[in-house]
């Protein structure tokens, strides 16, 4: 079912290329199909493609992007489980900013701990762990 709302959004993003590989497949297929559930969307994209891997990922990124939305809930035929319909919104992508990884995080963490020490040793120890020469954090 094409929405007129999303039509402008859907040609822009086509023109401008706007969405990567992966997840302009997620879009454009509940463009055409949506409202969906991520297992219908998996279970119809991943038909022939054997690396199908990151459409459920995928979902997560449009949304924060501000391309899906989530609109409702509904059994699953096969679980029996409420599970979420997505949608598309009509609305153009932005980017967004990727989380930082644990390890990230942990040197982060880190670095604010080292600016914090006067201890020699305990800074350098650190900056062992951090893989970098003391005089770099000071």
């Amino acid at each position: 079912m094409k929405r007129e709302t999303s039509a402008e959004a859907y040609r822009i993003i086509e023109k401008n290329g706007l969405l990567s590989r992966r997840r302009k497949q997620v879009y454009d297929y509940l463009y055409v199909n949506g409202p969906c559930t991520a297992k219908q969307i998996t279970s119809s994209l991943q038909k022939g493609d054997e690396n199908s891997g990151g459409y459920t990922t995928r979902l997560s990124e449009l949304r924060r992007m501000g391309a899906l939305k989530e609109v409702g809930t509904t059994e699953c035929p096969s679980t029996g489980h409420n599970v979420i319909l997505w949608d598309v919104t009509g609305a153009i992508p932005v980017p967004f900013k990727k989380d930082k990884t644990k390890l990230e995080k942990s040197r982060s963490l880190l670095r604010e701990a080292y600016s914090h020490l006067d201890d020699s040793d305990l800074r350098e120890s650190i900056a062992i762990e951090l893989g970098i020469r003391n005089e770099s954090l000071d």
